[in-house]
């Protein structure tokens, strides 16, 4: 364990050598990346850039959480991170996505709507009686060490106050931003499950910090009404296969945006949530793409903020022409774009490109298509001044898994660099393909990759988690310098802390 002198030290030099370098291309939105910055590069462009303090922030996260003996650390589908009870050390939220679907059956009927009353014997938020747990936690990092440790931190009595009446299900990636701009983090956690017996979809949660200290759900206050706003429980509920977060209209706040699997019209939806900088969302559709995924950056360098959106690739799609999703009526729903910006924050399929393909199994008999990008991170890798792609892509029902770089020319065209297998599948082809996501063994791919610099050479690293029981959960990677990485094991790791 890195002890508190250790940790000052590490401290010290950080904010006296990190500050001193110059500050890193890449895009916030996710897990670790949780601070936001529009600045000029040498040629007079905007872009997105890592703030210094967040590169140490991150940097701190990696070495003084980097745990794999910690239950928590390794038991999760999402973690990101933030300082939630103003302590000034760096605390977690991890989220799980199991989906019960019997919580009805396990709600008392003598306590109706609860209001969670989380205290160090609960662990996480939980009803006053009879229901399973929140599949949401807060991590608290210790004061003394910096780490953070499952077992003795949790959620202090007063530090949420939920009015869920129902369990927050299927939690998606938490995003964590300082939404209503009093200076202290907040949360909001979207949700990807479909329906759950609400009759719309997954119940969302918006925490805002107060003013005593603590985070409240403020869905009825600070949204209250628009686009999939259900008046009955006072919540957003639409299934959010991913959201993103970023300040979409330039104004100086933080928007989210939400991945819809909602058909709608001829090409489903997406839902932005735009600030008015105190943390009131005005609610509403903001593009008509089908997605699973949506992330932002310029990736064309025209100072407007893009999408990437979609489902899966049109080449998966065409290619699984058996499969049982392969379907007329869905033939549109299957493509993975990039919606262009026109600063009025409004995304359309007329005004896109798509991108047609996402790489290949590397090791099937035949070529064939993977199909989505499923976990993806935005980033400069390659140093050329542009935002490329990093993707945790899957084959057709998470059959396969691998890291692979989509390398930008700085136009918003996007080839295949590196590619990892994660989980590389032999004995399938088009016929003997999985019909299910379920059912089978063939998984190999991670929810989310979070950026850092961690050896301090300028280039941006990453580290990956989600799937737990996946092998290589939380492994960094190290970037080359050119968006080709290499993993590095839990004993170098460590020796960076020790070179302080």
């Amino acid at each position: 364990m890195i002890k508190f002198a250790t940790f000052f030290l590490i401290t010290i030099f950080l904010s006296t050598t990190a500050i001193t370098k110059e500050i890193y291309p890449f895009q916030g939105g996710q897990g670790f990346d949780t601070k936001y910055l529009w600045e000029k590069n040498l040629n007079g462009k905007k872009k997105w850039l890592l703030p210094k303090k967040m590169l140490k922030d991150q940097f701190l996260a990696k070495l003084l959480a980097y745990d794999k003996t910690q239950f928590w650390f390794t038991m999760h589908d999402f973690i990101a991170t933030g300082d939630f009870n103003r302590d000034g050390v760096q605390d977690y939220v991890v989220t799980v996505l199991n989906l019960d679907k019997q919580f009805k059956a396990k709600l008392d009927e003598d306590q109706g709507i609860y209001v969670c009353k989380a205290n160090k014997d609960a662990g996480a938020c939980l009803a006053e009686k009879g229901v399973t747990q929140h599949n949401y936690q807060i991590i608290l990092g210790k004061k003394e060490t910096g780490r953070a440790e499952g077992k003795e931190s949790y959620w202090g009595t007063g530090l949420i106050q939920d009015n869920l009446p129902f369990i927050q299900s299927g939690t998606a990636q938490p995003l964590i931003a300082d939404f209503n701009g009093d200076g202290w983090d907040d949360i909001y956690l979207a949700a990807a499950v479909n329906d759950f017996g609400t009759g719309c979809g997954g119940y969302h949660s918006y925490f805002l910090s107060q003013p005593e200290g603590f985070l409240k759900e403020s869905s009825e206050t600070h949204i209250g009404e628009g686009k999939d706003f259900n008046k009955k429980y006072n919540r957003i509920c639409n299934y959010s296969h991913r959201a993103d977060a970023g300040d979409f209209d330039k104004d100086g706040d933080i928007d989210i945006i939400l991945a819809s699997i909602d058909w709608k019209g001829n090409n489903g939806e997406m839902i932005c949530l735009i600030n008015d900088g105190k943390g009131n969302m005005k609610s509403s559709t903001c593009g008509n793409q089908f997605a699973f995924i949506v992330r932002h950056a310029d990736f064309d360098g025209d100072g407007y903020i893009d999408m990437l959106a979609g489902a899966h690739s049109s080449d998966c799609f065409k290619y699984h022409s058996n499969w049982k999703g392969h379907q007329k009526s869905s033939k549109n729903r299957h493509s993975l774009r990039i919606l262009w910006g026109n600063g009025t924050n409004k995304w359309n399929t007329k005004n896109s490109k798509e991108i047609k393909n996402v790489g290949y199994h590397t090791k099937t008999k035949d070529n064939i298509p993977l199909c989505n990008p499923v976990g993806t991170m935005v980033a400069d890798v390659d140093n050329d001044g542009d935002m490329d792609l990093v993707g945790s892509t899957i084959g057709l029902n998470y059959v396969g898994g691998y890291l692979i770089t989509y390398l930008n020319d700085g136009k918003g065209n996007f080839t295949i660099g590196w590619q990892q297998s994660i989980h590389s599948v032999t004995k399938y082809n088009k016929e003997n393909w999985p019909m299910s996501e379920v059912n089978h063994d063939e998984n190999g791919w991670y929810i989310s990759l979070h950026p850092a610099d961690i050896n301090f050479d300028g280039n941006i690293d990453f580290m990956v988690n989600g799937h737990w029981l996946n092998p290589g959960n939380n492994d960094v990677y190290i970037n080359n310098g050119d968006g080709t990485f290499k993993t590095v094991s839990d004993v170098d790791l460590r020796k960076y802390a020790k070179i302080f």
